[in-house]
């Protein structure tokens, strides 16, 4: 079983909830893969889940979204606005790299941060995969 990405929520110490990248069919915990550098206007989407993989409903969280991430050994550190791919109630977020954002091959890290008015969920740390472009405009 793969390690896990936990959300603590800073109002309430004990609520530990994951973040699952992909389709249903390919999920991962803690883990976004397919990402080649120099891609950008394709959205990647997470879904936060509870223990037991069910979503949870982030719709309070209108205040502030955004996804960080960051490339090997600190060389570039990118934050992205993420966007509810409904209401938030299926805990499901998008975000989408523009152009000359995704620049680095590596395992990036990755971060959630969610805020409504009166809580702010944080993610730990998870990985980002971003291979290597060899086409003959790299």
């Amino acid at each position: 079983m793969p390690d896990r990405l936990s959300v603590l929520s800073d109002n309430v110490s004990e609520n530990i909830i994951h973040v699952l990248s992909g389709t249903t069919n390919m999920a991962e915990l803690n883990k976004i893969k397919g990402m080649v550098v120099g891609e950008y206007g394709v959205a990647k989407q997470l879904t936060i889940v509870d223990d037991n993989g069910v979503a949870i409903d982030i719709s309070s969280y209108t205040t502030s979204k955004v996804v960080t991430l960051k490339a090997p050994f600190n060389m570039k550190t990118v934050t992205l606005t993420a966007t509810f791919v409904t209401t938030g109630t299926d805990g499901k977020i998008t975000f989408t790299p523009a152009a000359g954002e995704v620049s680095i091959p590596g395992i990036w890290e990755g971060q959630v941060k969610l805020e409504s008015a009166s809580a702010v969920l944080i993610s730990q740390t998870f990985d980002v995969e971003v291979d290597k472009k060899i086409s003959a405009d790299s």
